[in-house]
């Protein structure tokens, strides 16, 4: 790497710095692109264990171990050790140790569900997921489908794939590697629209929710997904508002229903101008409270 400030510097890149300590001596200065902070490890650890009913004390005695300390801030292999600490496993301080730990507890718990030997489940399940994957790989494909593996309903059995799909499970990096897809295979698309209940956006709905809405946007889909929009409480008027113009212009989603509670003849006006409201590419059913407006707001459409 060249540039302006860097030309003729050595610049030493890693993610293992734990292991390049006495090469780090011979740098002036060093910058370090960080995780979780101490903060977010123990909530991220304490929302563990109340999604698993279970004390957290374990989990946040285990955030002071020195051994661990540069896997925590990573949210997944926090989660990861999390796992490992329930099964009272003994903890990693590498991620190829971590990961090769859970790897063994999905490979034996899936033996116990399904009744085989762990050679059993490493012969009929995991070397054809193995095979699979890697000829994914070789093809440069990021989408497979189940015509690409014989057995894939067999192979989901292990843990590592599955067939089920609902969107309110969706975290935001799935809806963003969602969105960025161009073309959505059928069975995607359908498993999509089916599972998607009726989108319903509140005055309380948080940002990254109507970006996830958005991102699903993108989506080629058909149907498209309907969405209400409850404007009535607009505490963030010019966000609600980007938004509401955002999904007009989405062709996958289909603008249903909106309520707007005007505080005045002003924010009504820029409301129903702004969103074209009652238009053919807007919203065709409205719903106007006008508690706040004293005389008729119709006198002015």
């Amino acid at each position: 790497m060249e540039g302006d400030i860097l030309r003729h510097k050595t610049l030493l890149i890693a993610s293992r710095p734990n292991f390049l300590q006495n090469k780090l001596l011979h740098f002036e200065s060093t910058f370090a692109v960080e995780g979780y902070d101490s903060r977010e490890q123990l909530e991220h650890v304490k929302r563990y264990a109340e999604h698993k009913n279970i004390d957290s004390a374990p989990f946040e005695s285990m955030l002071k171990e020195k051994s661990i300390f540069d896997l925590c801030n990573n949210p997944l292999n926090l989660t990861l050790l999390c796992l490992l600490r329930e099964e009272d496993t003994q903890l990693m301080n590498t991620r190829t140790t971590l990961y090769t730990s859970i790897h063994s507890i999905i490979t034996r718990k899936a033996g116990e569900r399904l009744n085989l030997i762990p050679a059993e489940v490493e012969e009929s399940l995991l070397r054809p997921l193995y095979q699979f994957a890697f000829e994914a790989y070789q093809k440069n494909e990021i989408v497979v489908r189940e015509k690409d593996s014989r057995n894939l309903e067999q192979v989901c059995q292990v843990g590592y794939l599955t067939q089920e799909l609902i969107i309110s499970r969706f975290q935001a990096e799935l809806l963003r590697l969602i969105g960025e897809l161009k073309d959505v295979p059928p069975k995607l698309g359908d498993a999509t629209v089916k599972r998607c209940p009726h989108i319903n956006i509140y005055h309380k709905c948080s940002a990254s929710c109507m970006r996830g809405i958005l991102k699903l946007g993108n989506l080629r889909l058909q149907p498209p997904i309907p969405l209400n929009v409850d404007l009535i409480y607009l505490w963030d008027e010019e966000e609600k508002i980007y938004f509401v113009k955002k999904s007009i212009e989405c062709k996958n989603i289909k603008c249903s229903m909106i309520w707007i509670d005007p505080c005045d003849h002003t924010q009504l006006r820029n409301i129903v101008s702004g969103l074209r409201i009652g238009q053919a590419d807007s919203f065709q059913q409205v719903n106007i409270d006008c508690g706040y407006i004293k005389r008729n707001p119709c006198e002015e459409f």
